[in-house]
């Protein structure tokens, strides 16, 4: 299979996590990388390291709530750089959620992606070229009840993502769902003990290799994405009474 090659790329939540280690990665001579999040400081940081490696890169604080500032600094950067990769990583979560922190959840999961991705795809249909990656989770097949907001925002992304692929195929368009376990960066800090966490760098190097095949699922690691499926086949049932009233006693 041919691999695709992407030399000009925005990403959101480019700042810190999985959107700043790929801008890392993807960094080279010839590329030129857009790098969106809300953290000045460190989307400098990250857009110079990029350039110690040869590419190009730029920064732009904005938030990815804002629908109309989004619109139109995501035109007018594809009118300078024609983006061949849009990568939607913008995102939050916690283990433990109130109602205000599950709007906040479905405001920057849910509408970021939206806001990341729409302005783009009718420019890519036109292009008959480009590939969207957007950022969904495990904890978007199956929970256990919390977090809820974290949880039904991803199953959101997972879906929509799914959708556009099979809507924007026939137009040259592919579409990624990424849907990782936990991954090494400050979003899973309080991440359970017990639970295997990807380092934020391995994690970023099976999307991009995803990416390059224009895979519609990337999905790792192997033992927890098998896991949900095992407990996605279970009655619901078996799940309340085995998994879901256990973690409420911890």
């Amino acid at each position: 299979m041919q691999q695709l090659e992407f030399k000009n790329i925005v990403i959101s939540g480019g700042s810190s996590g999985i959107g700043a280690e790929m801008a890392l990665q993807l960094a080279a001579s010839g590329v030129h990388l857009c790098l969106l999040g809300r953290d000045e400081t460190r989307l400098n940081e990250i857009a110079e390291q990029c350039r110690m490696k040869g590419a190009s890169a730029s920064s732009h604080v904005i938030d990815v709530r804002d629908d109309k500032q989004m619109s139109e600094l995501l035109l007018s950067l594809d009118d300078q750089h024609t983006f061949d990769l849009v990568v939607a990583s913008a995102g939050v979560g916690r283990q433990y959620e109130d109602t205000d922190f599950i709007r906040l959840t479905t405001e920057i999961n849910v509408f970021g992606v939206l806001n990341m991705v729409e302005p783009l795809l009718p420019r890519l249909k036109e292009r008959q070229s480009g590939q969207v990656a957007v950022l969904s989770s495990l904890a978007g097949f199956r929970t256990f009840g919390r977090p809820a907001g974290y949880s039904a925002s991803k199953a959101w992304v997972r879906l929509y993502g799914e959708a556009l692929r099979g809507q924007y195929a026939k137009h040259g368009v592919g579409v990624s769902v990424v849907c990782p376990g936990f991954v090494k960066t400050p979003m899973v800090q309080n991440a359970p003990k017990n639970m295997s966490v990807m380092p934020v760098e391995e994690a970023a190097a099976k999307i991009i290799h995803g990416l390059k095949r224009n895979k519609g699922r990337i999905i790792f690691p192997w033992h927890q994405a098998f896991f949900i499926w095992l407990i996605s086949t279970l009655p619901t049932g078996w799940l309340e009474k085995f998994f879901i009233k256990k973690m409420d006693e911890r």
